[in-house]
């Protein structure tokens, strides 16, 4: 019988070898698993840019009207929607192909994380194939 080949393991409960993937509420069989790539999922930020705008509009509004109280508001909104937009950070998740289905199985801020263990998964359905 030959010995489990570990591919990757970490901290966070994420363990790849040759016999299993092991992630934090997900367990697979790297023979059941057609296929690996990491995905790209930006935030929303249509909310955030109709703010930005309507803070402009109601801005330039006050300032025309010279109305200091209507400014600010509009000031508030600005600052609102940019600091709305300033947090819509990329987000990187990895989805397996199964015999099952598409299943999504890790998310991340870090596409170098995200990279690192799509290349181990990778390597582990390798093996397994082998």
């Amino acid at each position: 019988m030959a010995s489990e080949r570990s591919f990757y393991t970490d901290a966070a409960g994420i363990r790849i070898t040759d016999r299993t993937l092991v992630f934090p509420q997900h367990i697979y069989a790297p023979r059941n698993v057609s296929a690996v790539r990491v995905v790209r999922h930006r935030g929303i930020i249509w909310p955030g840019l109709m703010v930005l705008f309507v803070g402009f509009a109601i801005l330039s509004w006050g300032a025309l009207g010279r109305d200091w109280t209507v400014m600010l508001i509009g000031m508030a909104g600005m600052a609102s929607g940019t600091f709305n937009l300033s947090r819509k950070r990329p987000a990187f998740g990895i989805l397996l192909t199964t015999t099952k289905g598409p299943v999504y199985v890790l998310a991340s801020r870090d596409k170098r994380y995200a990279d690192t263990v799509a290349a181990a998964v990778s390597k582990a359905i390798s093996a397994a194939r082998e």
